[in-house]
């Protein structure tokens, strides 16, 4: 019965563990994730900068960097239940589209896809729709 009771606990012990490392993993993808749109804002910021100066180099630098971005944030999606995910993918698809249309010369797309890149980070940031927030709709959480 010893035999028997330790291997139970053995194995439980092991399972504490492993739902453990999945959440490290999770809050490592989570923060990796937060890393990298804090870099796409300041990408877009610094587009939108580089409009309003009229530098197009700068400008063209920092769109291409911003689609790389947008490229490892798809990369990252899957860090968070299925609904939060297609809310995510459609908030990058947006940004995709805004970083188009900056492309294309339209420097006001800029601003709404700024705003949705801050309302996912902020989603993300404090637990994310755990209050019914919606991480593509730049609102302020109603847990905060």
């Amino acid at each position: 019965m010893n035999v028997r009771a330790a291997k139970i606990a053995k194995v439980d012990e092991a399972a504490e563990s492993s739902a453990a490392d999945r959440l490290d993993s999770d809050t490592q993808r989570v923060q990796r994730t937060l890393e990298r749109l804090d870099r796409l804002i300041d990408v877009l910021e610094r587009a939108e900068l580089a409009f309003r100066c009229g530098a197009p180099r700068a400008r063209e630098e920092a769109l291409a960097h911003g689609l790389s971005v947008i490229g490892a944030l798809y990369g990252e999606v899957d860090i968070v239940s299925a609904e939060t995910t297609a809310r995510l993918v459609a908030a990058y698809d947006s940004c995709l589209d805004a970083l188009g249309a900056a492309y294309a010369g339209d420097c006001d797309a800029l601003l709404p896809a700024m705003t949705m890149a801050h309302a996912i980070r902020s989603a993300l940031s404090h637990g994310s729709c755990r209050a019914g927030c919606s991480p593509c709709a730049p609102t302020r959480c109603r847990a905060a």
